[in-house]
């Protein structure tokens, strides 16, 4: 619920990213989101497992199960303390760090 939240204020709060690192952040959070898909599609234990997703995450989840790229599905699911613009922020500016640091 809180990850269908944020993205639900995502809009708003990319608004208040500088624009020169709105491209960088956008692009953290949707390979967060790419890694926590794939894990969740490991998590089936499935032989075959269908997943219906948007079209830019096809290429994160594919790379993500082929290379076994895996996630902190704990921190990425808790939502932080603070206001929800300080927890978007947060989980933003994590996110770009983590891919961009």
């Amino acid at each position: 619920a809180y990850l269908g939240q944020l993205w639900a204020d995502n809009g708003r709060a990319m608004q208040s990213i500088p624009d020169n690192l709105r491209a960088p952040v956008r692009a953290a959070v949707l390979h967060e989101r790419d890694l926590l898909l794939a894990d969740a599609a490991r998590g089936c234990g499935g032989e075959v497992v269908l997943m219906v997703v948007g079209q830019a995450h096809v290429p994160g989840i594919q790379r993500a199960l082929e290379q076994g790229l895996a996630c902190d599905r704990a921190t990425l699911c808790t939502a932080p303390a603070g206001t929800v613009a300080e927890r978007i922020s947060a989980v933003l500016l994590t996110g770009w760090i983590a891919h961009y640091v």
